[in-house]
């Protein structure tokens, strides 16, 4: 009995060693610190100021938080921090660094955003919003040069890490039923989580580990749909610079919305907000962004 207790003992301690060197070794690798070759683009086609990230345009905020995991109901807005941070570079890329403790069910994010769908967060820029009818595609564009990231519970889970792209829409004349009980709402948000990489290769536990999830908030009723670019056919990822077809993901999330008994139309949605982030819990995770928009166009031939 002794002689077993020890070998469990010897077993959990190599396994921590190896588990936080590996952890360790993520952290301290090297930036990637290569200047990606400008996109030449019209900035007039899109939505989204200056999808290059020039920080002296000032359209984009840098943002870090926390919000409830499980109830998806709060979240408070804090500061810059060594282990959590947001920051621009001098070649004008964004770099996301984060290594977080457990807490609770609170996750962390840093991001950089444009525009705001909420009351008590005011953007340095807000864009006209895009009535999403009026065009004929909706595509969202990110460069991720590098990212990274190691879960630093020594059992794994619950550790968790991803980098995302949220985009935001305002739906005006809502009806939503629940349990029988069918009432119309002036408005509502749709939030689209648009998941490039995670910890797992899949979405959370939390969001039933699978590559969509779809959810109404039990606050505000507004209606969230996550999705993993992972085996989608909607999207590509040509050297890091990842294409998704925003409105045929809009068209996903209204059937979502629709079996849950959240409905809309497509003619009431107007696109508001987007953010680029990285979230961690209880984990290390690294990003660095070159380049994001989201692009339009009103008629067909401008798409080619």
């Amino acid at each position: 009995m002794h002689k077993a207790s020890k070998l469990i003992i010897f077993a959990i301690t190599v396994w921590l060693i190896g588990f936080y060197g590996y952890a360790l070794a993520i952290i301290s690798m090297p930036k990637n610190g290569n200047i990606m070759e400008k996109l030449h683009v019209n900035s007039n086609n899109y939505w989204s100021p200056n999808p290059s990230l020039i920080k002296s345009d000032g359209g984009w905020d840098t943002r870090v938080w926390k919000w409830r995991e499980f109830m998806g109901c709060g979240s408070i807005q804090i500061d810059n921090t060594a282990n959590i941070h947001a920051d621009w570079y001098d070649d004008n890329s964004i770099h996301l660094s984060m290594l977080t403790p457990p807490d609770s069910d609170w996750v962390y994010v840093a991001g950089i955003s444009v525009g705001s769908v909420w009351d008590d967060l005011q953007p340095v820029y807000q864009p006209p919003p895009l009535k999403v009818s009026d065009v004929n595609s909706l595509i969202l564009q990110t460069k991720i040069e590098d990212w990274r990231g190691a879960p630093l519970s020594p059992i794994i889970f619950p550790s968790w890490y991803a980098m995302l792209t949220d985009v935001w829409f305002n739906v005006k004349d809502v009806t939503i039923e629940d349990e029988g009980i069918v009432q119309t709402f002036p408005s509502k948000i749709l939030g689209m989580d648009i998941f490039y990489h995670t910890m797992t290769g899949s979405l959370n536990v939390v969001m039933g580990g699978s590559n969509e999830f779809a959810r109404i908030e039990p606050c505000n009723k507004n209606f969230i749909y996550s999705v993993n670019l992972s085996g989608q056919d909607f999207y590509t990822n040509e050297d890091g610079l990842f294409t998704v077809d925003l409105s045929a993901l809009l068209l996903k999330a209204q059937e979502e919305a629709a079996r849950l008994g959240w409905h809309f139309t497509i003619d009431n949605v107007e696109l508001v907000m987007m953010e680029n982030v990285l979230e961690s819990y209880w984990s290390y995770a690294y990003a660095k962004i070159n380049w994001s928009g989201i692009r339009y166009c009103m008629h067909e031939e401008e798409c080619i």
